[in-house]
C-alpha cells in the first residue's frame, strides 16, 4: 500500500482510491491562477482602450482633443513607409491625418510657429508615426515642411518616411545642415534623419 492505494496482484494497477501529493496539487494551481491573471490583465487592457475615448480624456484631462487616428497595426506587418500608404490609399488614416492638420491650423493660426515638437509619455506610443503623418499632411497644401527626428536613442522615422538612416541631426557639429536634409517622395516634405549619435 502506498498512499492509499493498494496494487491488486500481478501489476494490473490500483484496486483502491488514489490519493495525489499536495505538491502536484499546489503548483497546478498556481500554474492556473497565473494564467488566469494574465488573461484578466489582458482583457482589462482592451476594455481599458476601448473606453478611451476623446469625450472620456476631455473630462479627465480637462483639455481638448485635437485629433483622433485609427490604430495603426499595419505598420507592423508591413515593410512600407507610412508616406507611401497615405499617398496610395488608406482613406480612413489619411482623412485622419487630415483633419488633425486642419485642427492644427486653426489652434495655431494666431501664434503662427515656426515648429511643432510632437512627443510622448513613452516608447513605442507612436510619435514616429503621428510626426511622419502630420508632415505629409502640411505638405500635402503645399507647404514646405522639414520634419527633423530627433530621438537619438530609437530612431524610427526614416522607417515612415521610406529614407535611409544617414547623417543627421547628430552630425551637425560635423557638417552643414543643407548635407543632413533629405528628399522625400512627397512635393514639399523634406526629413532630416536621427544620425549617428557618437
Amino acid at each position: 500500500q502506498w498512499r492509499g492505494v493498494t496494487w491488486a496482484r500481478g501489476g494490473r494497477g490500483p484496486k483502491g482510491r488514489v490519493s495525489p501529493g499536495r505538491g502536484p496539487m499546489m503548483l497546478g494551481a498556481g500554474v492556473l491562477g497565473v494564467m488566469a491573471a494574465g488573461y484578466a490583465a489582458v482583457f482589462a487592457g482592451r476594455i481599458r482602450d476601448a473606453f478611451d475615448s476623446a469625450e472620456l480624456i476631455r473630462q479627465r484631462l480637462g483639455t481638448n482633443v485635437i485629433g483622433e487616428l485609427p490604430r495603426m497595426r499595419m505598420l507592423r506587418r508591413t515593410d512600407r513607409a507610412l508616406i507611401d500608404i497615405l499617398d496610395d490609399g488608406s482613406p480612413i488614416l489619411a482623412e485622419s491625418f487630415k483633419s488633425l492638420r486642419t485642427n492644427l491650423e486653426f489652434r495655431l493660426a494666431a501664434q503662427k510657429p515656426r515648429a511643432i515638437a510632437i512627443s510622448s509619455y513613452q516608447m513605442g506610443e507612436g510619435k514616429s508615426s503621428v510626426a511622419a503623418g502630420v508632415a505629409w499632411a502640411l505638405a500635402s497644401v503645399g507647404q514646405e515642411v522639414i520634419v527633423i527626428d530627433s530621438d537619438l536613442r530609437r530612431p524610427a522615422l526614416h522607417h515612415r518616411l521610406g529614407r535611409p538612416m544617414d547623417l543627421g541631426l547628430a552630425d551637425l557639429r560635423l557638417v552643414d545642415f543643407d548635407d543632413v536634409l533629405q528628399p522625400t517622395n512627397s512635393a514639399g516634405l523634406r526629413f532630416v534623419p536621427a544620425g549617428l549619435p557618437d
